[in-house]
């Protein structure tokens, strides 16, 4: 039938396509990484846990720019539920080229009175599964390597005290050290494993109220800023930087007189 025909023609484009998950797909810098990177020609699993009808938003944008990509639910910060991840993905016959480690759950609050569950929600989501991701997901890379991306945020290398938000802080620094470990366990592998850090996007949480004070280049990051490293990072132009931590932030933090936390 015409529709056998056309079913089997998506199945061979879908394959011959690059392959992309994003965790946290559904909002914010994720959302910008999906919708991005499928203009680019990549089929992208859009990672969501909570966010279904967003993430099915991020989908239709996609779909509506001419790029392909499929939604995947789960909560990594679920061991068993990382692995279902891969699994599905594994059991659909798909390589993956790129996994892009971005969910960064994100509260602050004093840690003298921080609760024990938003602490252990934190550590587990944005540092355990991002390990879970990468160690389930690795194996399928094909023999041509690829990319892993995990996002930090700036300063996270200067082991600073952060009273308000320190499991936040302890779950990206412990993924500073995951990146250049991954790094160089999957050199051989022809995986490139780098982390881009962020400082204050347009849409951040908690932006500073003097944006031109205490941000060098005057002013916040652009999702373009994020974007055009993602691209370069994963090109044929980067293919001997790895184990990186690279800064976006307009020169913030640069000092420790702008260091706030």
């Amino acid at each position: 039938s015409s529709q056998g025909k056309v079913c089997s023609l998506y199945n061979e484009k879908v394959q011959n396509m690059k392959k992309v998950l994003i965790t946290g797909a559904a909002k914010r810098l994720g959302k910008d990484l999906a919708i991005h990177l499928g203009k680019q020609g990549y089929f992208v699993w859009v990672h969501y846990n909570n966010s279904k009808k967003e993430a099915e938003d991020v989908l239709k944008l996609i779909n509506s720019s001419g790029g392909t990509g499929e939604l995947i639910q789960g909560d990594i910060s679920q061991y068993s539920q990382a692995k279902a991840i891969a699994e599905n993905v594994r059991l659909r016959g798909e390589s993956l080229n790129v996994l892009i480690n971005n969910v960064g759950k994100y509260s602050t609050g004093d840690i003298t009175q921080f609760s024990i569950q938003n602490f252990e929600s934190i550590i587990n989501t944005n540092l355990l599964g991002s390990y879970y991701m990468i160690q389930e997901l690795h194996p399928l890379f094909d023999q041509e390597g690829g990319n892993i991306i995990n996002i930090g945020y700036t300063g996270i290398n200067s082991l600073a005290a952060s009273k308000q938000a320190t499991a936040y802080s302890i779950s990206k620094t412990g993924l500073y050290i995951l990146n250049k470990s991954y790094a160089e366990a999957l050199a051989e592998k022809n995986i490139r494993v780098n982390m881009i850090s962020p400082g204050h996007l347009q849409n951040s949480i908690d932006l500073p109220k003097d944006i031109k004070t205490s941000i060098p280049l005057g002013r916040s990051g652009k999702p373009k800023d994020i974007l055009n490293l993602v691209d370069f990072i994963i090109s044929s132009n980067a293919t001997y930087i790895t184990g990186q931590n690279i800064e976006v932030a307009g020169g913030y933090m640069m000092s420790l007189n702008t260091h706030n936390t």
